[in-house]
Parts: structure tokens; C-alpha cells; sequence
């Protein structure tokens, strides 16, 4: 009886032993994989990947211990190598429109390679140092991702723009963007990628543009905010995503203009407002949400506040912007409302149980 027990004994031992040896060799055995890039993402083209941070994620069994190499240069196989103690790395100063390919090793305190990554790549802008000026030819065969200056897109002298198609890799213009008197262009489409613009935005005299699709990238405007004289202009769809303007905002003479709905995200204008000659403008629904106002606010009225004939003349609400008067965001010194079908005073839209924002 005794023989059979300690027999039985051995053999749950065994096995016990086993499952044990078996479950440690599982976790041992399992690879060190590192796993997919975070920043940049993989076969990508950005201007901004000049400079900027490689992320990876080690395996989930790599010693605490263990530290890294990542391989980084033009080469399909890099051999440029930097050491690492975590896993990420900060890069600067490469070469614009080139194609960079990296891996990482991870090493543990012997100097063994544990685990090796795939090769990952990325693919560096083309910057443009300077003023552009463009005809549609080089619109066309354009491929810089940023211009560090200024941007012309004009149809003076016979230069005749009718798409920006070409634009697509445009990320980033440091300076102003100026579109103006191009008779043949229909769309902004094609600036789609453009999301940083550092100086003004004019776009005045494009007798067929309906929209300003195209530029629903763009959150902020370092400089003015221009829209001028563009007939058919119905809506301004396209600065659906438009938050902020650092210097002030011009809108005049846009013909078929009805609303500003399509302006509903903006909270911010450093400088003033001015608002006249929009003959079918009939509210300023979508300011709203415009809270901040640096400057004087002119409706119906050029910066000059003794210049007449220059009213909105159908607009009979001012909703949109009675909140700057109301929450006394602005002073009624920097209040200038004329020449419009409704022309409250700045103490009516205080007072008025309405807001006195409408007739």
C-alpha cells in the first residue's frame, strides 16, 4: 500500500514538474517582436518629418534591462546606427524630399541582439525657400510641401488659373496666401492638405468662385482674413474649421453672399471685424461662437466711419454678433453698425429684451 502511494506521489510530481517546465519555456520562448511605428506613420510624406520623434513598442517580454539600437539614414538597409536606453528617438536636420528607411535592435546586458524590427520608411517634404508666384503650368507640376514665404496664385497678365489641383501636397505656407483675380477658377479644391498659414489669406476678384472648399484644413490664420469681390461667392463653405484669426477680418462686395453659416467655428479675431457691400447678405448667422474681438466692429461701414454708400443693404439681423455687445466684449467707441435694412444701436442690443439683434 505504501509502495503504491509513493509511486502515485512520483508520478503527480512529474507532472506537476512538467506543466511547470512547459508553462516557463511558453513565456521564455516567446519572440521579442517589435511592434509596428507610431510616429511617423509608415510611407508617408510631411515636411514636418524633417525633424521629430521615431516611437516604437518593444515585445512584451524584453528585459527592463535591455537597451536599443535604431538604424536610421537612405539607405533600404540602414547601417547609420544611434543607441538607446528607451524607446524613441528625436531627429533633425534631414534632407528635404528624400525617402529615410529605420529598424531597431533590441539588445540585452551581454550585447546579444534579442529581437530585430522590420524595416519601416517615411518620405521628407520639399520646401520651397521663398516667394512663389504661380502660373497653372507649374500648379500643374508643383511639389513642394511647404513654402517658406509667401504664395501667389494671381491670373494677372494674362496668366489664366483654372484649377489648383496640382496644389495636393501644399502642407504648409509660412507667409501669405494670396488668390486673386483669376477669372477661370471655379474651386479652391486641391489645397485639401494645406493645415498651417503663418500670414494673410486674400482672396479677392475670382468673378466664378462659389466656395472656398478646399481650405477646410486651415484652423488658424496667422495674419488677416481678406474675402473681397468674388460675385458668386454663395457661401463660405470651406472654412468650416476656421477656430482663430490673428489680425482682422475683411468681407465686402461678395455679390451672392447670404449668410456667414459655414463660419461656425470661430471663436477669435485678433483685430477688427468688418463686414459691408454683401448686397444679398441677409444675417450674420454662424459668429456665434465668436467670442473674442480685438478690435472695432464695422457692419455696414468701412474702417473709415465717415464713408457712405457702402451698406449691406437686405441685412435685417445681427444676431450673429450680438453677443460681443451683450457679454461687453466690445465698448459701444468700437461699435459701428450703418447703412444696413437694420442698424440697432449698441444700448438696443444691450437692453432690448430680444437682444435687439433683429427688426
Amino acid at each position: 500500500m505504501i509502495k503504491t502511494l509513493t509511486k502515485h506521489r512520483i508520478i503527480l510530481f512529474t507532472l506537476l514538474f512538467s506543466l511547470f517546465l512547459i508553462s516557463c519555456s511558453t513565456d521564455d520562448d516567446e519572440p521579442l517582436v517589435i511592434e509596428a511605428i507610431k510616429n511617423p506613420n509608415n510611407d508617408v510624406t510631411s515636411s514636418s518629418y524633417q525633424s521629430g520623434t521615431l516611437t516604437f513598442t518593444p515585445g512584451q517580454n524584453t528585459p527592463s534591462s535591455a537597451t536599443y539600437k535604431i538604424y536610421l539614414d537612405t539607405n533600404e538597409d540602414p547601417t547609420t546606427v544611434y543607441n538607446l536606453s528607451t524607446n524613441s528617438y528625436n531627429y533633425s536636420n534631414l534632407k528635404a524630399n528624400s525617402t529615410y528607411y529605420w529598424k531597431v535592435e533590441t539588445i540585452d546586458n551581454t550585447g546579444t541582439v534579442l529581437a530585430t524590427s522590420s524595416v519601416f520608411n517615411f518620405i521628407t517634404g520639399l520646401i520651397y525657400n521663398g516667394t512663389l508666384s504661380l502660373t497653372q503650368e507649374q500648379i500643374d507640376t508643383f511639389e513642394y510641401t511647404k513654402v517658406i514665404g509667401n504664395l501667389f496664385i494671381h491670373g494677372f497678365d494674362n496668366n489664366s488659373i483654372t484649377n489648383l489641383n496640382g496644389l495636393s501636397s501644399l502642407s504648409s505656407v509660412e507667409g501669405n496666401l494670396q488668390i486673386w483675380v483669376n477669372d477661370n477658377l471655379e474651386s479652391l479644391e486641391g489645397l485639401e492638405a494645406l493645415t498651417t498659414l503663418g500670414g494673410d489669406l486674400h482672396i479677392l476678384e475670382n468673378p466664378i468662385l462659389k466656395n472656398l472648399m478646399g481650405l477646410n484644413g486651415i484652423t488658424s490664420i496667422g495674419g488677416n482674413l481678406i474675402l473681397s469681390t468674388n460675385n458668386t461667392l454663395i457661401s463660405l463653405d470651406g472654412l468650416n474649421n476656421l477656430a482663430s484669426v490673428e489680425g482682422e477680418v475683411t468681407v465686402n462686395r461678395n455679390d451672392d453672399l447670404t449668410s456667414f453659416d459655414d463660419l461656425d467655428a470661430i471663436t477669435s479675431i485678433g483685430g477688427y471685424l468688418n463686414i459691408w457691400e454683401n448686397d444679398n447678405l441677409i444675417n450674420l448667422n454662424g459668429l456665434e461662437t465668436l467670442t473674442a474681438l480685438g478690435g472695432n466692429l464695422y457692419i455696414g461701414t468701412t474702417t473709415n466711419p465717415r464713408a457712405s454708400g457702402v451698406g449691406n443693404n437686405i441685412l435685417f439681423n445681427l444676431c450673429g454678433v450680438s453677443q460681443l455687445i451683450i457679454n461687453g466684449q466690445i465698448t459701444s467707441e468700437e461699435y459701428f453698425v450703418r447703412s444696413n435694412a437694420y442698424n440697432p444701436t449698441y444700448i438696443e442690443i444691450q437692453t432690448t429684451g430680444s437682444g435687439g439683434c433683429q427688426r
